[in-house]
């Protein structure tokens, strides 16, 4: 399938390549993971699409049959055919390729830019708290890093009937959490992070979701957690976890790591976006 590239998000991740954290697959290789256009020419044996279909791609071209696949996690792949942006080339071109059974239709109701940044922004969020931290309602979430990935994290935490802290540095940042469902917001460069998420939630925060993956933000983050709490690294860097493995085995703490999402939950982001349940939100830094 030939997609035209009508929009493609820039993430952080591809900042990754210039810092030396990811090598890529292929040289020269054309970057952007994040695509939604329209189909520009479709395969004799493809029924499900036709030219002039809005779509959005998931980037992780996959076998399907794999434990992984099965299982729900088909960014870890077994037999990677692609991996769209990294091993093959990307979006930042005016046409793309990609299977077909790695599309997703887009509704009308969603710009190609809004689009774009479901493929990775949102549906890579929506797999951190939905499926791999599980949020449930009722529990305290601290939202550490309020980027691209941060922004619909606060929302989707909030459609699980959470209560959602939000934490960065940048004061419009934190505005813009408030608006979309953050009930609460801390600014750790004029307070004590650790103080206000205890003096929110009492003992501490059920949940933490990581997109920043620095020493300071990595530690601040372990620390916000109450016992048996559980906190999910997204975002990464090239520092280490600042932690020894006592705090974690005393206060039976849960450290996980989360990496992309499912075409299944691809799906169910267009759909939540589709019926305004989610806000895409395109940021100028977007994570």
């Amino acid at each position: 399938m030939w997609v035209a590239s009508s929009a493609c998000g820039v993430c952080h991740t591809d900042l990754h390549f210039l810092e030396g954290l990811l090598e890529p697959g292929k040289i020269p290789l054309t970057l952007g993971h994040e695509v939604a256009g329209e189909i520009a020419e479709a395969g004799e044996r493809v029924k499900e699409f036709q030219k002039g279909d809005r779509v959005v791609t998931h980037f992780y071209f996959t076998c399907g049959d794999c434990y992984y696949c099965q299982s729900g996690s088909e960014s870890l792949c077994a037999r990677l055919t692609g991996h769209m942006g990294f091993t093959v080339d990307g979006g930042y071109a005016e046409y793309v390729k990609a299977p077909a059974r790695s599309l997703s239709r887009l509704p009308r109701v969603i710009s190609f830019d809004e689009g774009g940044i479901l493929a990775d922004a949102v549906s890579s969020t929506f797999h951190a708290v939905r499926s791999v931290v599980q949020v449930r309602a009722g529990e305290s979430v601290v939202v550490y890093g309020l980027g691209g990935l941060g922004v619909h994290a606060v929302q989707i935490a909030r459609l699980c009937g959470a209560r959602v802290i939000g934490v960065d540095i940048v004061e419009e940042k934190l505005a813009m959490a408030r608006e979309l469902g953050a009930d609460d917001t801390v600014n750790p460069s004029k307070q004590d992070v650790l103080n206000e998420v205890k003096g929110i939630t009492g003992e501490g925060a059920d949940v933490v979701l990581e997109f920043v993956g620095l020493s300071d933000t990595m530690k601040n983050s372990i620390a916000c957690l109450r016992r048996k709490g559980r906190l999910v690294f997204v975002g990464y860097s090239q520092d280490r976890i600042p932690t020894g493995a006592q705090p974690l085995v005393t206060n039976a703490l849960q450290i996980l790591g989360s990496r992309a999402s499912s075409r299944y939950e691809l799906s169910k982001v267009i759909s939540l976006a589709s019926r305004h349940r989610i806000r895409p939100v395109i940021l100028e830094d977007s994570d």
